[in-house]
């Protein structure tokens, strides 16, 4: 490298390393200058909050609360947040006055400044942890300034806010039931009343507050939402089969396998008569064709059936319902029973079952199908050698034709009351009219196959 071309190429890198240096200095300056300019509108917030807060205009406050909280330095800023928490509690002030006064009442709106009351205090109290942590971490004690007061304050308005959820359950405001309910658990359970000397957590409202939450999140079909305090609602005994059936509803609604099987067999051993649990839990095992299971179950339910000393079919019905019976659901037990059966093969086990379905609920013709059909499987099973010189042969035709008889009649009953069902009873009966040589049912037949 020549003499020349090197002191260049130095010049050049000396140029561009001061070009570098100077141009980073504009942009810190900026940057300083964008902090500044930050902290000088942070200022202004802060003083129209306090001003507002001076005047007793506890919307202003909050309005400007919020929009300081944009911020995500200060969304978590104890101080600000406690601003939020008082301009709350004058507006749950001014309806408190409209109530007392008649005024123009708005009971929605007095509730509504109670629920902001119980939001603030809470996120105060979260904001004021996060420090304590940060604080014990660092080997301070930690400081709790506002949680005193601010249990103070949700003490006193505890009642209304409990009230509330009642208050919109009754007016169908689901939604409002469901956000009130799950605040008055949560202030109740919240580290803020728990600190607070000779403080117990009402057990009896938290659970009465669990069920609202349960019913309002099932009407909204809030699926999720539902299993919240799911486990404090069953605590309510005279609404445990209902909060169980809501749970299993929502469980099976998201497809949650793991969490509805285990409450759907609980269900089942604590209401065995409860058709909710009974169909879904019958439903399941026979979809996973866990035949065994099933009839374990449906004998379960007969056996607690006989066990009251309800278990025939004479009985009258008002004494059945005094047991959460009827007749109709003692048929729909020996119905599950013969589906089961039918589906293992159990063929004589079904039609037995099945005539009992009919002793239980005459008008239940789809236990004349299962009837028929099994007729028919057993017939099918006949056989019938090759040759018509074989002993057996007349002794087997006839064996399968008395089978197909017997059919006939149960199939032609489901027919005859189940029309649209042709996809069912038109096969069956075009094999049956077959066998039995009948011209002219099994010309009319062809017609409905599908």
């Amino acid at each position: 490298m020549t003499k020349k071309l090197y002191i260049y190429l130095s010049a050049v890198l000396l140029m561009m390393s001061m070009a570098l240096s100077t141009s980073a200095i504009p942009s810190e300056q900026s940057a300083e200058k964008s902090e500044k300019a930050r902290q000088r509108e942070k200022r202004a917030q802060i003083k129209s909050i306090k001003e507002a807060l001076k005047n007793k205009k506890g919307a202003d406050a909050l309005k400007g609360v919020e929009n300081l909280r944009t911020d995500s330095a200060e969304k978590w800023n104890p101080i600000i947040v406690q601003y939020g928490v008082d301009a709350c509690r004058l507006m749950a002030d001014d309806e408190n006055m409209r109530l007392y006064l008649k005024n123009n009442p708005d009971t929605t709106a007095f509730f509504n400044a109670l629920y902001r009351i119980g939001q603030y205090t809470l996120q105060s109290d979260s904001a004021e942890s996060i420090v304590a942590f940060a604080d014990s971490m660092e080997g301070r004690k930690a400081k709790y300034r506002f949680r005193k007061p601010n249990a103070a304050l949700v003490s006193k308005h505890l009642g209304n806010i409990l009230t509330a959820s009642r208050y919109f359950a009754a007016k169908a405001k689901w939604d409002d039931t469901e956000r009130f309910a799950a605040m008055g658990i949560d202030l109740m359970q919240s580290a803020m009343l728990k600190s607070q000397k000779n403080y117990r957590p009402d057990t009896a409202s938290i659970i009465n507050l669990a069920v609202i939450h349960a019913n309002a999140c099932y009407m909204q079909k809030k699926h999720e939402a539902i299993e919240r305090f799911g486990d404090w609602a069953l605590k309510d005994s005279a609404a445990h089969e209902s909060i169980l059936e809501r749970l299993v509803y929502a469980e099976t609604e998201r497809g949650d396998t793991a969490a509805y099987l285990p409450k759907l067999i609980a269900g089942h051993h604590q209401y065995p008569y409860n058709i909710f649990f009974f169909g879904r839990i019958n439903d399941y095992f026979l979809r996973h064709a866990q035949y065994n299971d099933v009839v374990e179950a449906v004998k379960y339910t007969l056996d607690k059936v006989e066990a009251e000393g309800l278990l025939h079919p004479d009985v009258e019905e008002d004494t059945l319902v005094k047991h959460g019976l009827s007749h109709e659901n003692i048929g729909q037990f020996y119905e599950t029973l013969a589906i089961a059966s039918h589906n293992q093969g159990k063929f004589r086990d079904c039609i037995t079952q099945s005539n009992s379905v009919l002793q239980w609920n005459p008008q239940h013709t789809r236990a004349d199908f299962f009837i028929g059909a099994s007729y028919f499987r057993m017939a099918e099973a006949v056989k019938i050698p090759e040759s018509v010189t074989d002993s057996d042969y007349t002794k087997n035709s006839k064996e399968r034709d008395r089978l197909l008889e017997m059919a006939r009649p149960h199939m032609e009953i489901y027919r005859k009351h189940n029309p649209e069902e042709a996809r069912f009873w038109a096969p069956l009966l075009y094999e049956i009219y077959l066998y039995l040589n009948l011209g002219e049912e099994f010309k009319e037949i062809l017609k409905h196959l599908p």
